[in-house]
């Protein structure tokens, strides 16, 4: 029985020419020859062959590299341009930073119990700075009455009604509490 091997994924093909090499490959093998074979003719006669035989070494593996090294689908010469540009070029810090949604959510409803009309907002606020004016001044008397447990959130104001915020959406009923204020 024939067997034929398919690969798993048709894009790692890769066509072997010649020796079972790619044609990266063997131009990667062909140019380190081109470079190493002439290092070694004309630098044995001024160099010790023990550091010329590392100089081809150092020399070789680069170039050979470029032909049969990948990593992550990225040949060599791909790699060290991601290498340099991450560690050297643009490296930057990564800063831990949490986000309360608890919070955002919390604004959100509370932007969505405030007036929609910029008028409503208008009176809404004026109404919320009166009731702190009134609050402050409480705060102040019962300072001076020497009060120190004084609750004011428990007291009822006179100068400004609470308002309904609803009724101030409606129109009508809102703007009449606001002009009794």
């Amino acid at each position: 029985m024939i067997i034929i091997r398919i690969p798993q994924e048709i894009r790692k093909y890769k066509e072997k020419i010649a020796f079972g090499l790619t044609v990266r490959q063997i131009i990667s093998v062909i140019i380190a020859l081109g470079v190493c074979v002439p290092l070694y003719w004309f630098g044995r006669h001024y160099i010790p062959s023990n550091i010329l035989g590392w100089l081809i070494i150092l020399v070789a593996m680069p170039l050979g590299g470029i032909g049969f090294f990948k990593y992550n689908g990225m040949h060599l010469e791909k790699l060290v341009i991601v290498v340099l540009k991450q560690q050297f070029i643009m490296p930057f810090k990564r800063y831990y930073k949490s986000e309360n949604h608890f919070l955002g959510w919390q604004k959100e409803y509370e932007k969505s119990k405030m007036p929609k009309s910029v008028l409503g907002n208008h009176k809404h606020k004026k109404a919320q700075y009166q009731a702190s004016l009134e609050k402050t001044v409480l705060m102040e008397e019962a300072v001076q009455r020497g009060e120190l447990g004084f609750d004011v959130s428990s007291q009822e104001l006179i100068t400004v009604k609470y308002l309904d915020l609803k009724s101030i959406q409606k129109g009508r009923k809102g703007e009449e509490d606001l002009e009794n204020i």
